[in-house]
Parts: C-alpha cells; structure tokens; sequence
C-alpha cells in the first residue's frame, strides 16, 4: 500500500493521542507531504440555561482549550522528526474532519476510538464509525 501523502489526524482528548499520532507518524514516512492535526469544538448548546451565558466567551475558551490540546500533539510531533499543521474547528465533529479531509485532499484521516458501547454509542453516537462512513480517502481508527 502507497504510503499516504496529505494526512488529517483527529486530536480529541477524550482518545489516546499519543497513541494516535504514533500510529499516524508510523504509517506516513518519510514520503508524508503534511499532517494536519485538527481539534473540533462543539458550538455552545441552546438550552436555557445557555441563553444568558456569553456564547461568544464559550466558543473562545473552546478554541483555546482545543489550541492547547493541539499544542501539546505538536510537541510529540516534533520529537518524531514531523512538523503538523494545525487546525481549530468548531461545528459537528464528523462533519467538521469530512470537510477539511476534502478540502486538504486527505489521503489518510486518522481517528480515535472512545470505545463507547451499548447506549452510550446508541444516545452520544460515533464520530469515528461516521468519519470511516463519510471521508473522500481511507481511515485508520486508533483504539
């Protein structure tokens, strides 16, 4: 199999990241062209109890909890010799990682596994399983 030249990996930090990078970093070589690592944040929620909240003070703070997340991603990064692009975000996660795959012309897109079950899986769904339904290019899903 070609090695992948353009890979999307997903950093979620609910999943095991260094695992995933690794496995991502192992499978490109050197013939990568570029690893983008994208955070995805949620929109604030519309419940009730947002209303009052400052939506825009949400989404900034998601922004920069996901920034710091991708940060520390980088530095493992470049201690296995590759320097990612990164990028922030924000909207339906599986929606989020289909589109930029697309847009950057992913030949790789690498998620993580919650490992959900049952009616964990059935209420809060699967990004991974939608992203492998829906992505332009192949998927490696890191439990």
């Amino acid at each position: 199999m070609p090695q992948p030249e353009i890979v999307v990996v997903c950093i979620d930090p609910n999943t095991p990241i260094q695992k995933i990078l690794d496995a991502a970093i192992d499978r490109t070589g050197p013939g990568a062209r570029e690893i983008v690592l994208v955070s995805v944040t949620g929109g604030p929620g519309e419940s009730v109890e947002m209303e009052e909240l400052d939506h825009e003070a949400l989404r900034n703070a998601a922004r920069m909890d996901a920034r710091l997340v991708l940060e520390r991603a980088e530095t493992h990064c470049r201690s296995r010799g590759v320097t990612p692009r990164l990028v922030v975000r924000e909207g339906g996660p599986a929606d989020e990682i289909v589109t930029l795959a697309a847009e950057v012309g992913a030949s790789l897109v690498v998620v993580g596994s919650r490992g959900r079950k049952g009616v964990l899986k059935t209420l809060l769904g699967n990004v991974s399983a939608e992203v492998v339904e829906r992505a332009p290019c192949s998927v490696l899903v890191v439990r």
